[in-house]
């Protein structure tokens, strides 16, 4: 039994994330969501400032 999987699918400028949980592993899969969305949230926008400084 896995507690956590991860799907992604990457289409053109899109991607799509599926995050299935074993609830008796995370109790609160809102937060371990939340923090995931943070965390991509984060990674996007340096993401971006690094394109944004290597075009200048």
């Amino acid at each position: 039994m896995q507690a956590l999987t991860v799907h992604y699918h990457n289409y053109g400028s899109d991607i799509k994330v599926v995050l299935a949980v074993d609830d008796a592993q995370f109790p609160d899969c809102h937060q371990l969501l939340d923090g995931f969305a943070e965390a991509t949230r984060i990674i996007k926008n340096a993401a971006a400032l690094k394109t944004l400084t290597t075009s200048i």
